[in-house]
């Protein structure tokens, strides 16, 4: 199924482009994949989903007024210049739904890195309703 193999990455993954376009970050990743295909309690895969789990902001650096708006080039309040954050995204492996109606989030891991710890935290944050799996 696989169809073409990209340099090596960190941690020895091998990056995978399967014959359907599809790529994937590893080759337990892309085996994943395929072991969820044939589970016929699956109704959908989405490959690589992406959630916000801290949203941008602004911050005045005069009078330290945050701000969720992303339209505001100077505080209203004092005029002063404004601070401006990047939201986080935590991009998994897979989103998975079931056929009884459930959706799984899915992470294939060799290594839990720091930063992943991190995301996984803030994830568990913002979409509690949502259950994070990690695969090994």
């Amino acid at each position: 199924m696989t169809t073409a193999v990209a340099k090596k990455q960190k941690y020895n993954a091998q990056r995978v482009t399967t014959a359907g376009g599809l790529t994937f970050d590893s080759r337990k990743e892309e085996k994943r994949y395929w072991h969820l295909k044939k589970d016929p309690t699956v109704v959908a895969i989405e490959v690589h989903p992406s959630f916000e789990v801290f949203q941008p902001f602004a911050k005045c650096i005069h009078c330290g007024t945050i701000f969720k708006h992303k339209g505001y080039g100077k505080c209203p309040g004092c005029g002063q210049k404004l601070i401006k954050f990047r939201g986080i995204t935590y991009v998994a492996d897979f989103k998975v739904t079931y056929a009884d109606g459930h959706i799984e989030i899915e992470d294939v891991k060799g290594v839990e890195t720091e930063a992943f710890k991190l995301k996984k935290k803030l994830f568990e944050a913002s979409h509690p309703n949502l259950t994070l799996r990690i695969v090994r």
